[in-house]
Parts: C-alpha cells; structure tokens; sequence
C-alpha cells in the first residue's frame, strides 16, 4: 500500500483529461469559482489538489487563482481528506443538443488571467495557429497555406513554442485568428473582440463555434479534404473565406 497523506480540507482538480489544455480551462478551473463562493461563506480556505507531473501552462495558470502555499500536487497515493469540497461550473444550453460553460463562467475566468497578465502594445495581430508539433490535425499543404495568409498580414505561431503568459498576450491581440481544430483555440478565451477560423477534416466538434459566440466573436469553419489523420485544406475557399470574415477585396 503506498503511504496515505492526510488533508484537513480540499478541492480536487484530478481527472480525465485535465492536463489537456482545452478540458483544464473549460472544466477544472471554472470549479475554482465555485470555490470563490465557499470560501466567502466559510471564510476557510481548502487546499486545491491538481494533477502530478503538470504541464508549465498547468500551473501557471492555476497560480493566478490560488496562493502556491494552498497547491498540493497528487502524485496517485492514497489521501485523506477531512472536508472535500466539490464545486461545481454553472452550464448553459446553447441549442437542444449542445450545452456549454455560461458566458459568465467564461468572462470570470477571462478577467482573472488578463488581469494579471499585461498585454503587449501595438496593433491588433493576425495569427495562424500551426499544429507541425502535434500527432494529428495539421495541415498537409501548411507551406501554401501559410503563403496564403501572408497576403493579409498573418503570422504563424506553434503554441507549445509559447509560455502561457506569452499565449495569453498573443491572443489579448488578435483581431483574427485561423487555425485548425485543436486545443491551442481555447486561447480565443483571452482576445477581446477577434474573427476566429477553424479548418476541419471530416471531424467537425463545435465547441469553439460555440465558445466564440458566447465571447462575442465572429466565427467562419473552412472544410478541408481529410488526409489519415490530418487535413488538405482547399486555398481558394480559404481566401474567400478570410477576404469575407475581414471584409477586403
């Protein structure tokens, strides 16, 4: 048997899929707000319990929520916990099949981050969002695509090259953003007001059309031709697609 620890009082942020970055921010660090309240009513203050071997942009997010003295890293032992508390995320229904986190949920999380992270100065930035670094989803053509887009101003960006702070500040800036469906579209939560265009294969999940509507951006989905597991993106529908969501000839 491994060693037991105990805890006086605690939240859990341990589950399936929290070291990904789209699930972390969309369904573990919204329960922190749920936290917010009980401690406004409880005046304590519980630990907070995340995964082990974290990811940097794990805890650095987490630490602009919770002081570093109340984080326990849980390392898979068997723990005691005196009082464990189980917040839970308000939900909303978008349409009769989709449910998603409230925009409120969203905004509290958004002001939070970007409240602590000061934005860069300068204008508004046009960003394509590679995924070379991933297993899956990236753009066959990307060198076309990337010539493409270089004709209205965009710059490419592999996101795990990033810090997170440095995530958050690209996108506090963007006035549009073009990327395949992945993760690194969670940061739409920080911009302010940006055009969003997601390219799919035959995989088509919604969360992020959902997620823009709610953070009151302009969303266009561009279709691509499914290649195993990546995408052949179409470049004439991408251009017309990108002239329409920024209005230019």
């Amino acid at each position: 048997f491994q060693r037991c620890t105990e805890v006086e009082s605690a939240v859990s942020l341990v589950g399936p899929f929290a070291r990904n970055y789209y699930h972390w921010f969309v369904d573990y660090l919204p329960r922190l707000w749920g936290l917010e309240a009980y401690e406004r009513a409880t005046q304590e203050a519980p630990a907070v319990i995340y995964p082990n071997d974290p990811p940097a942009w794990l805890t650095d997010s987490l630490s602009l929520f919770i002081s570093e003295d109340r984080l326990i890293e849980w390392h898979g032992q068997q723990s005691r916990v005196g009082s464990l508390v189980v917040p839970s995320a308000r939900k909303s229904t978008v349409t009769q099949s989709d449910q998603a986190f409230s925009t409120d949920t969203f905004e509290w999380i958004r002001n939070h981050v970007v409240d602590a992270i000061e934005a860069d100065a300068g204008d508004p930035d046009r960003i394509y969002i590679s995924r070379n670094d991933a297993n899956e989803r990236r753009v066959r053509n990307e060198a076309d695509v990337i010539e493409l887009l270089s004709e209205f101003d965009f710059r490419p960006f592999t996101l795990s090259e990033l810090s997170f702070r440095d995530q958050v500040r690209l996108f506090q800036g963007a006035e549009c953003v073009v990327s395949p469906h992945g993760s690194g579209l969670t940061n739409i939560l920080w911009a302010e007001e940006a055009a969003v265009i997601e390219l799919f294969g035959d995989l088509t999940p919604r969360m992020y059309a959902t997620m823009a509507g709610q953070l009151g951006h302009d969303y266009a989905p561009v279709f691509g031709e499914q290649v195993g597991a990546d995408i052949r993106m179409d470049l004439s529908e991408l251009r017309d697609t990108v002239k329409h969501v920024l209005s230019v000839e």
